[in-house]
């Protein structure tokens, strides 16, 4: 691999900032004392040698804000350092015939990598997406719109049972790793009312190196397994501790939409051009609520519809946009009237949380995307350069292609249903448990 040219290909949409070193920071940095995060706004103290503590920043005051730091609380800022070691893993995989790769993507990528290549924001590429990935050499890819779907039947399960219980309410989504750690970093003491449900990236993991792999008859290390996401923070969830099950890493690389791309450009793939393809069959079923995902306030309606199917009625409260962006709705629940919300960006999940601590919350059930618009934004999206507008194109483009899909909730797609039936036991089963959840400390 030339890798000048990598380098140079990386530098095309390369974001805002980088990870790196504590020592690398104070060279960065001239031993700066204090930082501000533009995402949490939370302020990081350097002190000597030591490390501080995290306070709020009472001011969204950019002037000791330097624009290559990382957030430790959220994880948000951080980006593509890393992304050539993990092309070059990936197409490493790809030229050992040991090795059986299989790919599987992200809900939103397929309304945003189109503009890596300049088409418009928006344009729905799943077929080309599908075609340029198996150009690559990738032996399976399938849809992760099926873990989504996973994810949407055990964290309604385990929000219903929560709600029978009254125990740690309001319960958090957990598909956002950022927000998962902004959580643990910043309010530890709300770390309980984390849903225990691994995100779909994690799941899908989970099941194609234990299902799959048995499946096609060989060993769980002979799959490489690499995602494709819009989240940089993703590929630090993927060696999280308590998020991998048979194998070092359930997933073996993170590759985000910018990467993709890059790699496609590398390898002169022209994209624009490539007929359509179909993922492959296994996991290829999915329902519009796992499109959803892509979305803020995508897993909170999933999560919503799918208790109200179960209770043989449609779900007649949708979000409406309250205080500071936050949507809200009042929905009924086993007999019971309680209040949801959802928000993006981490400046209101604050909001929530502080109110939460005030004993002002009102909320049984919360749902935060650390990006601005939800995985659409994405840190490892094609920049949008702040413009708004871009966002909510890929938004449009996804919910329509959710509206097209014939399966409207997780428990009307039968790929998942029959996976249930014929390997887990049922939602929220021992195995289910076992490998779809992890144990929050």
């Amino acid at each position: 691999m030339n890798n000048e040219t990598f380098s140079v290909i990386c530098e095309i949409e390369l974001q805002n900032c980088v990870i790196f070193s504590k020592l690398n920071l104070e060279k960065r940095l001239g031993k700066m004392k204090k930082y501000i995060c533009l995402s949490c706004q939370y302020r990081y103290f350097e002190e000597g040698k030591d490390s501080g503590g995290f306070v709020p920043a009472l001011s969204t005051s950019q002037e000791d804000y330097e624009k290559n730091a990382k957030c430790n609380v959220c994880g948000q800022k951080i980006v593509q350092n890393g992304a050539k070691e993990d092309a070059e893993l990936f197409l490493s995989a790809i030229r050992n015939p040991q090795i059986i790769v299989v790919a599987f993507t992200a809900p939103s990528i397929r309304t945003s990598l189109g503009e890596m290549f300049g088409m418009e924001p928006g344009s729905d590429v799943t077929g080309k997406m599908v075609s340029a990935i198996k150009a690559l050499g990738v032996d399976y890819c399938f849809d992760m719109n099926f873990g989504a779907d996973l994810t949407t039947l055990e964290e309604s399960k385990e929000f219903f049972e929560r709600i029978k219980t009254g125990e740690n309410l309001p319960m958090l989504t957990s598909c956002c790793p950022a927000w998962v750690s902004f959580v643990e970093k910043a309010y530890p003491d709300f770390k309980k009312n984390l849903s225990t449900c691994k995100s779909p990236q994690q799941m899908f993991g989970a099941v194609l190196v234990n299902y799959f792999a048995k499946k096609l008859g060989v060993e769980p290390t002979r799959l490489f397994v690499t995602s494709i996401v819009p989240c940089l923070a993703k590929k630090l969830e993927r060696v999280r501790p308590g998020e991998n099950t048979s194998k070092v890493y359930d997933v073996d690389c993170t590759l985000t939409t910018v990467d993709l791309a890059n790699i496609l450009k590398l390898k002169k793939i022209d994209f624009c051009h490539l007929p359509d393809a179909d993922f492959d069959n296994e996991f290829s079923l999915s329902s519009g609520a796992g499109t959803y995902f892509g979305n803020s306030g995508g897993v909170l309606q999933s999560i919503l519809e799918e208790n109200a199917e179960k209770q043989g009625k449609a779900l007649t409260s949708g979000l409406s946009v309250g205080l500071a962006n936050i949507k809200e709705c009042k929905v009924n629940i086993d007999g019971k009237d309680v209040w949801v919300a959802c928000a993006s960006g981490l400046k209101n999940a604050k909001l929530l949380l502080e109110n939460i601590k005030s004993g002002k919350n009102k909320y049984s059930l919360i749902e935060i995307m650390a990006c601005e618009g939800g995985c659409v934004g994405g840190s490892g999206q094609p920049s949008s350069k702040g413009d708004s507008e871009i966002v909510g194109k890929r938004a449009t483009a996804l919910k329509k292609r959710a509206d097209m899909q014939i399966y409207k909730t997780s428990d009307q797609n039968v790929a998942v249903s029959q996976l249930y039936e014929t390997y887990f036991g049922g939602v929220g089963s021992k195995k289910a448990k076992a490998l779809l959840h992890v144990k929050r400390q």
